[in-house]
């Protein structure tokens, strides 16, 4: 699989069996996940879009669709591989959030916070292998950085698979 990012708060996963965007209207996407219901402009696609709570499938793809607050968030298994998208998100998760997010091995959230104590939180809450952040000023890197304290790797797209996550215990940072 493969992650990568293309603003702020939008990434592309490639995988084997198809392409997945996360809020974004990527014309080669297959899948199409929006945390917010801003896709009235998306009536024309052929993807699917999912952009509010429920459980989807797609080519062997599970989808776990999450109301958070005013956003959706998604849990989504490919490959073998729990990947957890976090929108806009201000607070921490309650404990029946949680257990959606439970088993993930890569997540995708916002940095929140002055000292990304939300953020640090979250992650404390999920427990993922791998933390990509997304919605941040150079500023807010270096806090979180600091504030997390693992391995850090600066990448323009991250390539893994499930042998990758499985062979390490110790968490990292992954700034795409």
């Amino acid at each position: 699989m493969e992650i990568t990012k293309t603003d702020k708060n939008t990434f592309i996963i490639t995988s084997k069996a198809l392409t997945l965007a996360i809020n974004s209207s990527d014309a080669k996407a297959e899948v199409l996940l929006f945390s917010d219901k801003n896709t009235d402009e998306l009536k024309n696609t052929e993807a699917k879009v999912f952009d509010s709570a429920g459980e989807y499938e797609v080519k062997k793809c599970m989808i776990d669709a999450v109301q958070l607050e005013e956003e959706v968030g998604f849990t989504v298994l490919i490959e073998g591989i729990q990947l957890a998208y976090l929108g806009d998100i201000k607070q921490v998760l309650t404990d029946k959030q949680v257990e959606v997010f439970a088993a993930v091995d890569v997540l995708i959230l916002p940095i929140v916070g002055d000292k990304a104590e939300i953020t640090t939180k979250l992650i404390g809450q999920i427990e993922p292998s791998i933390v990509i952040p997304h919605s941040y000023t150079e500023d807010m890197i270096d806090v979180f950085g600091k504030e997390f304290g693992s391995d850090i790797e600066k990448t323009s797209k991250l390539k893994i698979n499930k042998k990758d996550i499985s062979e390490t215990d110790k968490q990292k940072l992954v700034i795409l």
